[in-house]
């Protein structure tokens, strides 16, 4: 999931990404919300770092 992730930065992608299902692990975080939460969080944590890899390369900053 993060090769996607940083692929799309990459390319500078900047349109939506839509979470298509919930963690299975809801009875550990929370329920429903909690685990949709987590994976929300996941997924922004992964645009961040990767956008911090590209600054580390010397590549010109993408958004998404």
């Amino acid at each position: 999931m993060y090769l996607l992730i940083r692929n799309m930065v990459r390319a500078g992608y900047d349109g939506s990404i839509i979470l298509d299902h919930t963690p299975s692990f809801e009875e550990f975080a929370g329920g429903h919300d909690g685990a949709t939460s987590y994976a929300v969080g996941w997924i922004k944590g992964a645009i961040r770092a990767a956008q911090f890899e590209m600054r580390l390369e010397g590549s010109p900053q993408a958004s998404l």
